[in-house]
């Protein structure tokens, strides 16, 4: 039989066939033609090497069982028996103890799948601190914008209007800034942790960014009376601050800008989750 016809009959590839052979499972005859020809005794141990393979038994252990069989040829046959009865017993203890901790593992893996589904939610609406207020300025005219119909809870600012005598306006919608500057505005990006995005980018790409975020977390930390407020533009493509909140001083605060009023609120509902006493402003404004 040919090595083709040879993995058609037991459904492998001709490689694994190949490879079977270069580690000594299969000891086919090779003619002067530098082909293989399976004999009987190949077709045995090949069936020998799939019932074992589905018993868990690996390469290398059906192998030494394979050498035993073909010595028991010049030795007594009880004496592979019994090596047998004693390799499968030993398997099934292991199987035993593998689906034990199997099991264990999968009950631990649902009583995590249940606390993310129950994870809490904040109750409590946020919105603009106060402390932004004063920093809201008309990108025209550089003065303080003038504020109307106001909706306050707490220590935040969940609604308003905003606008300036020269006509600028803008507006905070559930606790999100809007600006009127949308015409450069992106239409199609998507939160950078989005599955489909994460399928393009290279793991020498994610690794190279996440060497530049360590470094601007470290230098962020090594002087932190110089950052009292940081600003992170196009925070609804990706986000590099979230993982280093908690690190970095309780008084600083933070901007975060995107082009996605959805995408920003996304954010600000998890950030609210984490951190309860973050001061931050959330801005949908255009990427420029």
């Amino acid at each position: 039989m040919k090595i083709g016809a040879f993995a058609k009959r037991f459904d492998v590839s001709v490689d694994t066939v190949r490879y079977y052979i270069e580690i000594e499972l299969l000891l086919p005859d090779k003619k002067a033609s530098a082909h293989y020809e399976f004999t009987p005794s190949c077709v045995e141990d090949m069936a020998f090497i799939s019932e074992m393979k589905q018993f868990h038994f690996t390469l290398q252990e059906i192998r030494q069982m394979l050498l035993r069989k073909r010595i028991s040829d010049f030795t007594v046959f009880e004496d592979i028996r019994w090596h047998y009865l004693r390799m499968m017993n030993e398997k099934k203890q292991r199987l035993m103890k593998d689906k034990e901790q199997l099991e264990n593992t999968l009950h631990r893996l649902e009583n995590k799948l249940i606390s993310l589904q129950d994870e809490p939610r904040t109750e409590a609406e946020t919105g603009v601190p106060y402390s932004f207020l004063p920093l809201l300025y008309c990108p025209s005219c550089r003065i303080p914008l003038q504020i109307r119909n106001a909706c306050l809870q707490g220590k935040y600012m969940l609604s308003a209007q905003l606008h300036c005598s020269c006509s600028y306006q803008a507006e905070i919608k559930e606790g999100i800034l809007l600006t009127s500057d949308k015409e450069n505005a992106r239409s199609s990006y998507t939160y950078g942790y989005e599955h489909e995005r994460f399928q393009l980018l290279s793991s020498d790409f994610i690794n190279l960014t996440e060497k530049g975020n360590q470094w601007l977390a470290d230098r962020l930390r090594s002087e932190p009376a110089k950052h009292q407020l940081i600003v992170e533009a196009n925070a609804d493509v990706y986000t590099v601050l979230p993982r280093y909140i908690s690190s970095l001083p309780p008084e600083t605060m933070y901007i975060f800008c995107g082009t996605s009023s959805e995408l920003l609120f996304r954010l600000k509902e998890k950030l609210s989750q984490n951190h309860t006493d973050l001061q931050a402003l959330y801005i949908e404004c255009s990427d420029w």
